[in-house]
């Protein structure tokens, strides 16, 4: 019998040994559940951080980025503030009036109050209802202002004392009657071409400032202002542009104030509201805060 008790206690040794492995093994693979349980939680959060506009699409440019909160300690460093004491001259229409003037319901706050926010010193030259073309009894259907007559002739903006010059206008040549002319009619302030062609002229010869042209925006105002011609204005604006070597932005078709959203940020079918007037004062500001895309002779 007491041969027998060593092997006793070397299968209680054995038994031992047993118990503590499979507690290591399963110590391990508790770990190794929790870590693959840990990792699936952080794919998961990151899915859903992703589906939950975590990324904003900038629909000027179609380019996505990270959106990054206030909260983050990760915060985009501020860009160079290019506009900071620059001066700049709106030249437009109503759209361009309108800058703190009431309507009812309230005032509005123009597109200008955008470039005011960048530091930048701004004038503007604003004529409700004008056009690009010259008033003619026999060719309008109303009285209304002339952007050529105005500054080209009559010369009653300053021209030369800013760095940029944004021009904002288009729309009520079709609504007085849309006389646009022809590629061979530029030398003929009657007709929208004409008219346009000969501003742009006199702007580059009067000024070194950076000259950009805003096409204008769309309109739910069909009766008064058809598709067709507003897509016609655009087009020869494009043209007009390209042959002065002139920057030109086409809001009307590439803008988030479209057929859907008219309703949102026109408070009457063709004006811009508040809101209306931030979006168009933001894609202006992006615009001048990009390089020019040509350069043109400096003036003596």
């Amino acid at each position: 019998m007491r041969k027998k008790k060593p092997l006793v206690f070397i299968s209680l040794l054995m038994g031992i040994c047993i118990t503590v492995g499979i507690k290591i093994i399963y110590g391990h693979v508790q770990q190794l559940n929790g870590e693959e349980e840990q990792i699936g939680e952080i794919e998961t959060i990151s899915n859903e951080a992703i589906s939950n506009d975590d990324y904003s699409v900038d629909t000027s440019s179609s380019i996505m980025k990270p959106h990054v909160s206030s909260s983050s300690e990760y915060e985009e460093e501020p860009s160079e503030n290019i506009l900071k004491d620059k001066k700049i001259l709106c030249i437009g229409d109503s759209m361009t009036y309108l800058d703190n003037k009431e309507i009812r319901g309230g005032k509005i706050i123009g597109y200008q109050q955008a470039f005011r926010n960048e530091g930048a010193i701004v004038d503007s030259y604003g004529i409700s209802g004008a056009t690009f073309k010259q008033y003619s009894k026999e060719m309008s259907t109303r009285e209304h202002g002339s952007l050529y007559d105005d500054l080209v002739l009559n010369k009653k903006a300053n021209i030369k004392d800013h760095d940029y010059i944004t021009i904002f206008a288009g729309t009520n040549d079709i609504s007085t009657n849309f006389i646009i002319g022809d590629h061979s009619t530029l030398d003929n302030p009657k007709t929208t071409l004409g008219a346009f062609n000969l501003l742009l002229n006199y702007l580059k010869e009067t000024t070194n400032a950076r000259i950009v042209v805003f096409s204008p925006i769309y309109t739910s105002n069909l009766k008064e202002r058809p598709k067709e011609d507003m897509e016609k204005l655009v087009e020869e604006m494009r043209y007009v542009t390209h042959l002065n070597q002139i920057e030109f932005v086409d809001i009307y078709h590439h803008f988030e104030i479209n057929h859907k959203t008219s309703e949102k940020y026109l408070y009457d079918k063709l004006h811009p509201n508040n809101e209306g007037m931030d979006l168009i004062g933001e894609e202006m500001v992006g615009v001048l805060k990009t390089p020019r895309l040509v350069e043109l002779p400096k003036k003596e």
